[in-house]
């Protein structure tokens, strides 16, 4: 488990050095709901590298936020997943058949002191609509850069990863537009396809031999190892692509849990791939009032290379969009129990009336811990799997300790425990359960009474 908060400051950033999306998340209150997220994620995360944190808050934050959604992701799935190594990321294993995750992300020229900040859909359909259906050749070479660059570490040949499927999961953060951006760039180089729409309104593949950049041409289709560069992409069993691993996934997903939910009324827009049709769904909801139930793998596209040494079954990753080629056509998996969003837009709408945004840390004896903290002396302090615990707390004088669910029946809740130690004693034993409150504010107030007397 990790002691340190994703939060905190550390000696080895100074202010002036955190990442404009890390200040925003730690000082605007709007963000608790992302914030919160994080937390829970990071609090049962290994730092193998022993940097996370530092790159979280500085230069590192898209490959550090995109490394916790893929963490998320692989949990959500029911992968073991071994974090004792430092490279690859991840050493995953589901029915049996373990693989090697390396995480990576495409960047471009735009936010270099790092993460993106802005959503705005409206701006996107009316002037970059074409991203959404084309073929962008920069794009393709900003990921085939970084597929590249992981390629020749040949993490493959460790004795931890010999023999077994390696993989690379890859987002794009070149622009504002990320949450918009589709697997097509990427499936167009990997293949050496292109997809254009007939006469006939139906969609054929052409063969595709070159990327343009400037005067060059680069070849495509690095499945088929077009160059010498390419010759060990046969050890790549499959792509992960996602353009989710950004703040609003984390807003969304930590509204669903709870956090501060009863604050904020937000709003999701966005296309959804149909089982039954070439054309996507459109839709609109907001968060209180969903169409379907939300993953952590809606927006994951896994695709798999035909040559590979070691493929993988198109089912391995049961609950993604999985891409595949079988006799020059590209295939994809068409589960209709699964959600495949293909791109969406979350925006904060409105906050409920009479009700704001609150920081709970606010008292001077009583400091906020990591869960991770909080279960090296407390361990299952929840049977009740209906209500999630929200944030954990300690007396800094007493040394009582304190958490907060969340839960829901006809409306959200909130409750907390309170939990005391005999001197000299490491064990902890629950002294106090309290009723269930309405909102977070009164909630908090109560808490703190508790941890003081």
């Amino acid at each position: 488990m990790i002691d340190n908060n994703l939060f905190g400051k550390i000696k080895q950033v100074p202010i002036d050095k955190q990442s404009v999306i890390f200040k925003l998340i730690n000082n605007d209150k709007n963000y608790l709901p992302v914030k919160l997220m994080l937390e829970e994620l990071y609090s049962t995360y290994k730092d193998v590298d022993g940097n996370f944190i530092e790159q979280f808050q500085t230069t590192g934050f898209n490959q550090r936020i995109f490394e916790l959604y893929i963490w998320a992701m692989l949990n959500e799935m029911n992968f073991n997943i071994d974090r004792s190594y430092q490279y690859p990321d991840f050493m995953a294993t589901k029915n049996g058949i373990e693989v090697a995750i390396e995480v990576t992300t495409a960047t471009g020229e735009f936010h270099k002191d790092g993460g993106i900040v802005f959503n705005n859909i409206k701006r996107f359909l009316n002037s970059d609509i074409k991203r959404l259906t084309s073929y962008n050749d920069d794009i393709s070479l900003k990921f085939s850069s970084s597929i590249l660059s992981k390629l020749r570490k040949k993490y493959w040949i460790k004795d931890h990863c010999r023999n077994k499927p390696f993989i690379i999961a890859v987002e794009g953060f070149f622009d504002d537009f990320v949450q918009f951006e589709t697997s097509n760039p990427l499936l167009s180089i990997l293949f050496g396809l292109e997809i254009v729409k007939g006469t006939d309104d139906l969609f054929y593949n052409t063969k595709k031999d070159f990327h343009i950049k400037g005067e060059k041409k680069i070849p495509s289709g690095l499945f088929f190892k077009p160059s010498e560069e390419w010759a060990d992409m046969d050890n790549v069993s499959a792509i992960i692509f996602s353009n989710a691993g950004t703040l609003p996934k984390f807003r969304r997903m930590g509204w669903k849990k709870g956090y501060y939910n009863q604050y904020q009324i937000i709003k999701r827009s966005g296309l959804k791939f149909n089982v039954n049709n070439i054309y996507p769904d459109e839709f609109s909801f907001t968060l209180d009032k969903p169409t379907f139930k939300e993953s952590w793998s809606d927006e994951i596209v896994v695709i798999h290379n035909p040559n590979a040494i070691h493929p993988l079954s198109h089912n391995y990753f049961s609950n993604c969009m999985n891409i595949w080629l079988q006799e020059g056509e590209l295939n994809n998996s068409r589960n209709k129990n699964c959600n495949y969003v293909i791109c969406s837009n979350t925006e904060v709408v409105a906050f409920k009336k009479h009700s704001t945004i609150i920081d709970i840390s606010i008292d001077n004896n009583v400091e906020k811990i990591t869960k991770s903290e909080f279960e090296k002396h407390i361990l299952n302090s929840n049977s009740n799997k209906s209500q999630m615990e929200f944030s954990w707390y300690k007396n800094k004088i007493n040394k009582k300790m304190g958490v907060i669910y969340s839960g829901r029946e006809f409306e959200y809740f909130y409750l907390y425990k309170i939990f005391t130690t005999k001197e000299n004693c490491k064990s902890y034993k629950c002294c106090k359960k309290s009723e269930k409150y309405k909102d977070l504010a009164t909630t908090a107030k109560s808490l703190f009474k508790d941890l003081n007397i």
